[in-house]
């Protein structure tokens, strides 16, 4: 099984991220998908970056390394 956490990088994604992490493992996910949506291409690697920085600490308190991927 797979989870999705979409993530609109509001004041708000750092506690949905949180909760879906928590979600994912309590159901012992084989995936963790992070998304979030951009408008134009040039806009695409700062939201990877985003990602990454948001969802790094979690990955590390969830043991989540090598299931987790960001989209």
């Amino acid at each position: 099984m797979s989870i999705v956490i979409a993530l609109d990088r509001t004041e708000y994604a750092e506690i949905v991220a949180e909760h879906g992490f928590d979600q994912a493992v309590r159901r012992n996910t084989d995936e963790i998908h992070v998304i979030t949506a951009v408008d134009h291409n040039l806009d695409v690697e700062p939201a990877l970056a985003w990602l990454a920085e948001t969802t790094a600490e979690l990955v590390d308190a969830f043991h989540s390394h090598g299931r987790t991927l960001v989209h």
